[in-house]
Order: structure tokens, then C-alpha cells, then sequence
């Protein structure tokens, strides 16, 4: 599973394979979810079915928001309604704290599963509306589906992951070549 500079997509990554006939769901129940967003810094009080449904809801409409940008298509404006409901939820104010062992830092209380998913959205937001949006690009691997920022300079990445996707369609490429 990715872990990239935008939780947004990470979420969207949560479904590997989108193109196969089985996707692989990486959030199969609540206690995965709040595992996952545990992993990602957003420790939340509790977790349930409904909060579920609402991650993969949210999580979809982001992959249509960033698959929209990176292929140059209009997104679903479902998609954006989903999406901006989410970040329109009420928002978690920073708070500082400061001991004399760490000194400053955050107060890292547990949020809401809505305080979380619309961290998630926002983040989404700044990503969609900033100046990464033009160096989104989707897995050319055919299978994957994964949305991906590519870095700047150089050759452009043209999979997720050389060491998944990418060994898998040179090795199909060498495989039609021999036939």
C-alpha cells in the first residue's frame, strides 16, 4: 500500500488491482480503518460500519477526482459534492503544547472519524487545486489504476511501483516480444 505526501492518496490506494476482476480491499472493516488511519497520524476515538462506508465513499470520489485530473477528463460531479461535503465538516484546530522533555509539538488527541476524513479531504482539496494537480499521473500498468504525483525532472515515472507494476508489464512486454 503506498504512503505518499498526500493522505488522500494513500486512501485512494486502499484498493489494489482496481482493474482486475478482484480488486484487493485493503479496508475490509472498521478496525482496519481505524488501524489505517492510525498509521497515518489521525488516531480516532471510535469506528464503525457507518464511518466504513463513509471512508470508502470518500475514498472513491477521490479516485475519480484524481483520476479526472491526471487523464485531462471532467470528474463526476457527484465525485466533487462528495468531496467538499467532507471537507466542509467541522475542521480540527491545531492545538500546541509544549514539556520540557519534547518541547513544542501538537496535541495529538483522538478525532472524530469525520475530523479524520476531513483532514483527508482537505488534503485532497490543496492537492487538486495546487500545482502538483499537473503532475498527477495514473499507473500505465494495466491492471492498477493507482494515481500517483510524479516527481519533477528527469524521465517521468510511468508505474506505481517499478518493483510491482513495472516488473510485471516489462516482463509481459518481453513475453509478447518472444512469441
Amino acid at each position: 500500500m503506498a504512503n505518499t505526501e498526500h493522505i488522500s492518496l494513500d486512501l485512494v490506494a486502499t484498493v489494489g488491482g482496481r482493474f482486475t476482476e478482484a480488486p484487493i480491499e485493503r479496508l475490509p472493516d472498521a478496525q482496519a480503518l481505524r488501524a489505517w488511519l492510525d498509521i497515518h497520524a489521525l488516531a480516532i476515538e471510535a469506528c464503525g460500519d457507518a464511518d466504513l462506508e463513509a471512508a470508502r465513499t470518500l475514498r472513491e470520489a477521490l479516485y475519480d477526482l484524481v483520476e479526472a485530473a491526471a487523464t485531462n477528463r471532467a470528474p463526476d460531479p457527484a465525485a466533487l459534492t462528495t468531496v467538499n461535503a467532507h471537507a466542509a465538516h467541522p475542521s480540527v484546530q491545531p492545538t500546541m503544547v509544549w514539556d520540557k522533555r519534547n518541547g513544542f509539538s501538537l496535541d495529538r488527541a483522538p478525532l472524530s472519524a469525520d475530523q479524520a476524513l476531513n483532514l483527508i479531504a482537505r488534503d485532497a482539496i490543496d492537492l487538486l487545486t495546487g500545482p502538483e494537480r499537473d503532475r498527477l499521473h495514473q499507473c500505465e500498468a494495466d491492471t492498477c489504476g493507482t494515481v500517483f504525483v510524479v516527481s519533477g525532472g528527469g524521465k517521468p515515472r510511468r508505474w506505481c511501483s517499478s518493483s510491482s507494476c513495472g516488473n510485471r508489464e516489462r516482463v509481459r512486454a518481453h513475453r509478447a516480444t518472444k512469441r
